[in-house]
């Protein structure tokens, strides 16, 4: 299998600082992550869950209130920060770097057979891999799936299995 996780076996002491940002090598064709529409709604999300945190914690009529207020103030950032801030997908001359909210992978593009948008993320499929690797950047709506419209998912997508036809095409002398 030629997909590696980026911190696999890793016990290095800059293993956290690469865990945060997953390093890419070539020439950088394209960076996507979540779009602006979607982390505003995250933004609003964790606004109302802060205040609701916050009204808990302070005006709480039993003490059993406060726990899940604090709770909620902790947790609220937290899961904006790994669903709408830390997910990317950078494409490179050599790569495809993912970055989801809990794992990242690092593909090289000769082993990328194709690429399809997907309502989770966009779907890579692998050579030598059973399942195909999600990327959770960029997804496409269920109502673009009905309509048949092409969105920002489909030109990733398009993006990556160009590149991976180039890659896989031999130098021309």
């Amino acid at each position: 299998m030629m997909v590696r996780h980026e911190f696999e076996h890793d016990d290095s002491p800059d293993r956290w600082a690469r865990l945060r940002a997953p390093k890419a090598t070539g020439r950088v064709l394209g960076r996507w992550s979540p779009s602006v529409s979607s982390r505003v709604f995250g933004v609003v999300c964790c606004a109302l869950l802060l205040v609701f945190g916050t009204v808990l914690l302070v005006d709480g009529a039993e003490t059993g209130d406060r726990v899940p207020g604090a709770v909620m103030l902790v947790i609220a950032p937290v899961v904006y920060w790994l669903v709408y801030a830390r997910p990317c997908l950078v494409l490179t001359d050599e790569e495809v770097v993912v970055q989801n909210p809990f794992v990242a992978f690092v593909v090289p593009l000769a082993d990328v057979q194709h690429a399809e948008a997907g309502g989770w993320g966009v779907l890579i499929a692998v050579r030598g891999r059973h399942a195909p690797v999600t990327a959770m950047a960029v997804a496409k709506a269920n109502i673009s799936f009905m309509a048949g419209r092409k969105v920002r998912a489909d030109q990733v997508a398009d993006a990556i299995s160009r590149a991976a036809r180039e890659a896989a095409l031999p130098p021309v002398l």
